[in-house]
């Protein structure tokens, strides 16, 4: 079998910021203190890292395409994931939707200002708790009143709660983005979004009701339910983009209502690529403890006596798989929060008539990257943690918090399985896509190929398409009613928009790229036959491996570990996370005494 040295045409992730301003701010005793137990008093530290955060950020958070804004988010998810959540709702859901759908309106400027300054923390509500993640329609209502010429905010049923918003730590003035079907002459004219002011440092406001969520240990924040008797609502805190309301009460909209749902989550391509950011550096910081670890680490055990724990194979294939995966999702969002990124051909112009929700409608690229990182970082944080033993259990090792942020992400910002059925109904659908080709067989059967890879990757997508479409027409013939015949055809949907999904973080690996690192080319071969593994049988069923090849993934397993257990190290190392932030004792020069008062060596003699 081939043995895969450096290659030149593969590239480690981009190089982290290295920003001396945020390095500092990061350092500073305010972000470096324990986060208080008491679930208040967590929430407002919560709230004084974030308009420190503020304050660094300036006048214009949103600017300079985000990266600022980005490289702050990075730190703050490995520092502190409740950090990140709050960050990523107040600028890019909060303040992202209302700078795209103000335009210039100057009227709105006030309130742009007091974001941008965070004097009021924003906070966004489309979830109900009545109605999961589907966004359709809200069941909150705004009720156009043209004799006062403003807009009635009003929670008609206790299914229309917002749920769960963070917005219940009192002392703090609040601003959301609320979003509510608009009705106009007792019709109505499709879900919008309003800026509502929630309370003030006295409490809630007239009308508004926020009920405590009980404390909950992932991610923690002062999250609530949310609702509203008869709030006023001022014209002007309509986010209308092109809608209007002429003089006499008519309604105008160029767009449909789903058109324009998907316009009013415009927001949602940002928020995207910085859940993707987040999870990548949450992946970095796990798998950077718990591989030192196991280099360090020993056991007295009979296979390998006083040996670190990373030469067993069992610890090798499911650290060396997390770093492998840690390169792949670091380079997928790396590319996602570059301004250029777009959406793929074939997806960008996904219709959401019909959809469960209009994420893909929105942009599948950025929409399916957010599924991959959340169910990446997921796998990752919890391998890391499983593999650090005894240890990885104590949320003060941070693998615990990670964990609880990738399985966050995994429903908010879209939950991942509906953004994969809407994907998988757009690919049925055509919307310009085409299945991959079958492609040629390539001239060499080693599974180091990487010709093997694409062939196999694009023939499980194009054979799952066929499938699905086929299954699909048939319960047509036979007169199923569409809706029952998708819901009898989920796992499949689900099984294509994965490996749709799959094929994209594959594309992206094998960009060719300037030289930068020893080592990843055996990375990037390690990611590419751990899926091929996972689906070695449907592979061999379908007659798109030998029983041969499938018989030697393991020892090819084996041969990329082995490689790689040198030069490990040093792969950790190029990922680049700052130490201060990590925090956990594990990260401690001597991991025996990191659950000491400062980590020190006191009583040294008692070990």
């Amino acid at each position: 079998m081939t043995t895969l040295g450096v290659d030149a045409s593969h590239s480690p992730p981009t190089p982290r910021d290295g920003s001396a301003g945020l390095d500092r701010l990061f350092s500073d005793e305010l972000f470096t203190r324990r986060r208080p137990t008491n679930p208040d008093e967590c929430s407002h530290l919560t709230y004084r890292r974030m308009r420190a955060v503020a304050e660094y950020l300036g006048e214009d958070p949103l600017g300079d395409d985000h990266a600022s804004l980005f490289a702050a988010l990075e730190r703050a998810a490995i520092l502190d994931p409740s950090l990140f959540h709050g960050l990523l709702v107040h600028y890019l859901l909060a303040m992202g939707t209302l700078t795209q759908l103000a335009g210039d309106r100057d009227d709105l400027a006030d309130h742009v200002q007091q974001l941008a300054t965070m004097t009021s923390i924003g906070s966004f509500m489309i979830t109900e708790i009545g109605s999961g993640n589907s966004h359709a329609l809200s069941g909150t209502e705004s009720v156009y009143d043209p004799e006062r010429g403003d807009f009635v905010l009003h929670t008609p049923h206790p299914g229309a709660q917002k749920f769960p918003p963070n917005a219940a730590a009192a002392g703090i003035h609040r601003l959301a983005v609320v979003f509510a079907t608009l009705r106009v002459g007792g019709r109505a004219r499709g879900s919008f979004p309003f800026l509502v002011p929630l309370r003030d440092a006295d409490g809630p406001l007239p009308g508004v009701r926020i009920t405590p969520l009980p404390p909950t240990s992932l991610m923690p924040l002062d999250y609530s339910v949310v609702s509203f008797d008869r709030v006023r609502i001022p014209f002007r805190n309509w986010l209308r983009d092109s809608a209007t309301l002429t003089p006499d009460g008519s309604f105008l909209d160029p767009l449909t209502d789903t058109e324009r749902l998907v316009r009013s989550l415009s927001c949602s391509p940002a928020m995207w690529a910085a859940i993707a950011v987040g999870c990548a550096a949450v992946c970095r910081a796990a798998v950077t403890l718990a591989v030192r670890h196991a280099y360090r680490r020993t056991v007295i055990g009979q296979l390998a006596p006083t040996e670190p724990v990373i030469r067993y194979r069992n610890q090798q294939r499911e650290l060396f798989g997390a770093l492998a995966a840690t390169y792949a999702i670091t380079s997928l969002a790396d590319r996602a929060r570059r301004p250029s990124a777009t959406a793929a051909p074939g997806l960008q112009k996904a219709g959401a008539e019909g959809a469960a929700s209009p994420w893909v409608a929105v942009d599948s690229t950025q929409a399916l990257t957010k599924v991959l990182a959340a169910q990446t970082a997921e796998d990752v944080t919890a391998v890391c943690r499983r593999a650090s033993g005894a240890l990885g259990f104590f949320s003060a090792n941070r693998f615990l918090d990670y964990q609880g942020l990738a399985h966050a992400y995994r429903t908010a910002g879209g939950d991942s399985q509906v953004i994969l059925l809407d994907a998988a109904r757009a690919l049925v659908d055509g919307n310009g896509y085409e299945p991959p080709p079958a492609p040629p067989a390539p001239e060499q059967f080693d599974l180091l190929d990487r010709d093997l890879w694409r062939s196999l990757t694009a023939n499980r997508e194009r054979l799952l398409h066929e499938r699905l479409v086929e299954d699909l027409r048939k319960a047509a013939e036979h007169g199923e009613e569409p809706s029952a015949a998708w819901n009898d055809c989920i796992p499949q949907a689900l099984e294509l928009a994965d490996e749709h999904a799959a094929g994209l973080a594959l594309a992206m690996m094998l960009e060719p790229a300037e030289p930068q690192q020893e080592g990843v080319d055996l990375l990037h071969a390690l990611y590419a036959l751990i899926r091929i593994d996972k689906h070695a049988a449907w592979y061999q069923c379908e007659g798109l491996l030998s029983a041969e090849q499938r018989l030697q993934l393991p020892d090819a397993l084996t041969l990329l570990c082995d490689q790689l257990l040198p030069i490990a190290p040093s792969l950790i190392d190029s990922l680049g996370v700052p130490p201060g932030l990590l925090g956990a004792p594990l990260a401690a020069d001597d991991y025996r005494t990191g659950f000491l008062p400062d980590g020190s060596n006191e009583r040294k003699d008692a070990f």
